[in-house]
């Protein structure tokens, strides 16, 4: 396995096919509703495809501004992707932190070792940029990736609610 992070605009449409074919409503977090990528907590957005082609064109333009920076990072295996990652890195504040925005492994490959060898990897990189603290936000019932992200030494430290007022 080949994990490596990536601003290469050509393979924004195979991340998007990615993204989509391997995530569930059970993904859907607070994230995704505020950005518009789900219509609430249980549907995907009819736009989910404008807005990751949006998401991915951002992150692959952009440098660091003010001090964050947003990152993508692919997982290939025999030449096909086995996971992808988008992490928001804050380098301003007192512990410099990132944010594991999206952590998505291959139905196929789910129980394998690729989430642990990607995460593995993650860390590393963390380190060697002086980041102190990753933090991550899961869907509610996304309880396979919770059991997961408790291995690898991850624990709850808050508590989001969400309540619709109007639409």
């Amino acid at each position: 396995m080949k994990i490596e992070w990536c601003r290469d605009k050509e393979r924004i449409q195979a991340l998007i096919s990615f993204f989509i074919e391997n995530v569930d409503p059970s993904y859907i977090s607070h994230g995704e509703i505020q950005t518009g990528r789900a219509l609430d907590r249980g549907r995907w957005s009819p736009a989910l495809p404008r807005i990751l082609r949006d998401e991915f064109d951002s992150y692959f333009e952009k440098g660091p501004v003010a001090g964050d920076d947003c990152k993508v990072a692919v997982a290939t295996t025999a030449g096909e992707i086995s996971a992808l990652l988008i992490v928001k890195i804050q380098t301003m504040g007192e512990v410099p932190y990132s944010v594991l925005s999206d952590f998505i492994v291959k139905r196929e490959s789910r129980g394998q070792g690729v989430g642990r060898a990607v995460f593995a990897w993650l860390q590393a990189e963390m380190k060697k940029a002086g980041i102190g603290r990753i933090f991550l936000e899961s869907g509610q019932n996304n309880e396979r990736a919770h059991r997961f992200f408790k291995s690898q030494g991850f624990a709850p430290c808050s508590i989001l609610m969400l309540k619709e007022v109007a639409r």
